[in-house]
């Protein structure tokens, strides 16, 4: 494993049930609860919504997988290391 991945995995282990943001290629952005990851960085999200940029409407999506190669960030509040 990557110094690169092992840092993703640290981090992802922290954002382990709290709300994240996880933005995805084509600038598509999700929110929910981060429920898990495997190897290959794909998320399992529960409680996800999008918002479509035309209209600004949110579009509740459930319980999805997201593929980590179509992730370009995650984010959560207090992952920051102390």
């Amino acid at each position: 494993m990557s110094s690169l991945q092992s840092s993703l995995v640290r981090v992802l282990k922290r954002a382990l049930g709290k709300r994240v943001l996880v933005v995805l290629k084509r600038n598509i952005e999700i929110n929910g609860i981060l429920k898990g990851y495997d190897p290959h960085l794909n998320l399992h999200i529960d409680n996800a919504v999008t918002t479509n940029p035309q209209t600004l409407e949110i579009e509740a999506l459930g319980t999805i997988i997201v593929r980590g190669d179509s992730v370009l960030l995650v984010n959560s509040e207090n992952l920051v290391e102390s």
